[in-house]
This record gives structure tokens, C-alpha cells and sequence, in this order.
């Protein structure tokens, strides 16, 4: 596919342009579209923002930074180019890594609601200078899967065995 860039009218957040079948198609970025920015970020395009360059969320190009929302300061719009398939891979990835997944449908950003949560509270005793102190942690881990919980309880079983 070759691709040509002009001026489009007022209106269009950005502009993607393909010749097929000898003629010339354009197509302004839409609310949603996986796009590589002119610095090389990964990001859902979010045609409802105030600028051209908001976004729902981004990969920072060089890192594994995640951002929401907002947009990209300094990014100049005509260096825009859609996503190809791996790279778009990466950004889910590192969005399921911050427990956030793109709803295509609604056009947003959501928590990944998994369906098992193991809620605990962990003690640390620590001897400071012949005195024990005590501290605790809540924390929530949560699972996709039974088999990940059962996993877990069956990991923590043998720690208390081996004690």
C-alpha cells in the first residue's frame, strides 16, 4: 500500500491517505485508531479530545511508561502512522500490565475485572536490636483463573512446610 500525505480542510484530526484501485482515498483518524506518533509512542487516538494530539492512552516511546489521558506535548500530527499489528501488541501489553484493557466498542479505558481476588494480610515480624516489631500489609492479588488461586494457596502451603 503506498501512502501520500496533502493538506486536508479544516475539521480533520489527521489524515491517513491510500491510493486503491488508482484512486486516491483519505481518511481522517478516528476516535480510537492505534496510532505511532512522530517520537515513536504507541497510543489510542482520541478523536473527542481537546487537541490533536489527545489520546486515551500511550506507550512511551523507549520505555515501558504508561500514560491516560491528557496528550502528547510537543508531537507534531503529521508524523502520525497507524500502528502495525505488533505494535499495537506491545501497548495492550503494557496496559494489561497496569490492569487496563481498550474497550473498542465504548472507546475507553478499563480495569481489567478478574474474577478471583485473594485478599490477605501479611505480617512481618523484624528484630531490631534485640526487640521484635511487627508490621502489616493488606494487599489484594487478583487471578484470571481458579486453577492461578489454587496455584498460589498450594505455593504458600509449602512456605508454612518448609517453616
Amino acid at each position: 500500500m503506498k501512502q501520500i500525505k496533502f493538506d486536508l480542510p479544516k475539521g480533520f484530526n489527521g489524515y491517513l491517505t491510500t491510493i486503491e484501485n488508482d484512486k486516491v482515498v483519505v481518511k481522517g483518524f478516528e476516535d480510537g485508531d492505534i496510532l505511532v506518533s512522530s517520537f515513536g509512542s504507541i497510543f489510542i487516538f482520541n478523536g473527542n479530545g481537546g487537541y490533536k494530539t489527545s489520546l486515551h492512552a500511550a506507550l512511551l516511546h523507549g520505555t515501558d511508561k504508561m500514560i491516560y489521558g491528557g496528550s502528547l506535548n510537543g508531537d507534531i500530527i503529521d508524523g502520525y502512522r497507524p500502528a502495525s499489528e505488533p505494535e499495537k501488541q506491545r501497548l495492550f501489553e503494557a496496559m494489561r500490565r497496569d490492569g487496563k484493557r481498550w474497550n473498542e466498542e465504548k472507546k475507553c479505558v478499563e480495569d481489567i475485572e478478574y474474577p478471583y481476588a485473594v485478599k490477605c494480610t501479611v505480617t512481618v515480624y523484624k528484630s531490631e536490636y534485640g526487640g521484635v516489631t511487627q508490621k502489616q500489609f493488606d494487599h489484594t492479588v487478583s487471578y484470571k483463573t481458579k486453577e492461578d488461586v489454587e496455584k498460589l494457596t498450594g505455593e504458600i502451603c509449602n512456605i508454612f512446610k518448609a517453616g
